[in-house]
């Protein structure tokens, strides 16, 4: 085991299961069984019992990486778990995390690790699955409702390309000023697609755009809600019409409200994205292992919404032509 990793078995506040995992010193992982993001520093679980068990693992975990190679439970440890399960308990954090139950898509045995490439772009390897794609109570072009497998894992950003991470790697300056850790805006299909290929050609790699169910798959992290966090829009988590600014609505930096369950940011809010796909009016029943959409068409497809629209559900869709100048942004994949 590296350094900077620790060896600690706790309780995953999503399934209950008991799991032995080496975290990194930041204290933040995927469950190994349910793909939940374990927290240390919001360690959580319905039983009051079981999260005075969790924060003394945790604390446990502290000790054993600052103080002695032998894990032990020292007297200060437990009164430490102690303080930290009342606060927990009496200031509501429960209620607050749990307020929405994740539920992982079959398949999923944990949303992966992360890497960062030259450009300072973080990406997470995102698991095989199975999930349900689309929506009954959406609009008719989220139909019909299907289960579909991604049958090989990939890299998705975890946050949507910035303004400084497009000029780095293009050479070019956006349309229009932004501040350099906002999402790059009015960026057209094929400027897109023309980052991609310069980023891959200068890191030797395979990067390009999710295609459309790789998108829903990640957004969803899991869910099978409207909404990653449940089935009602909640404050934090989506810059779009109602908390974007006012009175003049803008973009914000990138990862600045809550992600999704494998750590994903702004999947829903601060811009739209595009996705590699033609956009068709309604899904094929039949296209469901690795879903590619139609061979071609006028349009592509157009994910999530921006700061100034009304909230976009996960299995919200948009489309627009390639060339428009009034594009939206997008996040890359990179092929593993």
């Amino acid at each position: 085991m590296s350094d900077d990793k620790i060896k600690v078995t706790v309780v995953c506040p999503n399934c209950e299961e008991t799991v032995e995992v080496a975290v990194c010193k930041d204290d933040s992982f995927p469950c190994p069984v349910c793909a939940f993001m374990i927290s240390a520093n919001k360690p959580v679980e319905k039983s009051h019992l079981k999260i005075a068990r969790f924060s003394f693992e945790i604390l446990a975990m502290h000790f054993e990486h600052f103080i002695t190679s032998k894990y032990t439970l020292t007297l200060g440890s437990v009164l430490a778990g102690m303080v930290l399960t009342f606060y927990l308990v009496f200031f509501n954090q429960i209620n607050r995390l749990f307020s929405e139950r994740k539920t992982p898509p079959t398949g999923v045995s944990s949303a992966g690790g992360i890497i960062t490439n030259n450009f300072g772009m973080s990406l997470r390897l995102i698991p095989a699955g199975t999930f349900t794609m689309g929506s009954l109570k959406g609009r008719p072009d989220e139909r019909p409702v299907r289960s579909v497998t991604i049958t090989k894992p990939f890299y998705i950003g975890i946050h949507e390309v910035t303004v400084k991470q497009y000029s780095d790697v293009t050479g070019e300056k956006t349309r229009v000023p932004m501040p350099p850790d906002n999402p790059v805006l009015f960026i057209t299909w094929d400027k897109a697609k023309e980052f991609c290929r310069i980023l891959s050609e200068r890191e030797n790699l395979v990067y390009r755009l999710p295609t459309e169910a790789e998108w829903e798959y990640s957004a969803r992290a899991g869910t099978e809600t409207e909404f990653y966090w449940g089935d009602t829009y909640r404050d934090g988590f989506a810059w779009c019409h109602y908390n974007s600014g006012r009175p003049t609505r803008s973009t914000h930096p990138v990862g600045t409200l809550q992600p999704n369950a494998w750590g994903l940011y702004d999947m829903l809010g601060n811009i739209a994205e595009w996705c590699e796909d033609y956009y068709l009016s309604s899904y094929s029943p039949d296209d469901t292992t690795d879903p590619i959409g139609p061979l071609d068409g006028k349009f592509r497809v157009i994910r999530g919404g921006d700061y100034s629209s009304l909230p976009y559900t996960s299995a919200s869709r948009s489309n627009d032509t390639p060339d428009t100048m009034m594009g939206p942004g997008f996040r890359v994949v990179r092929n593993p």
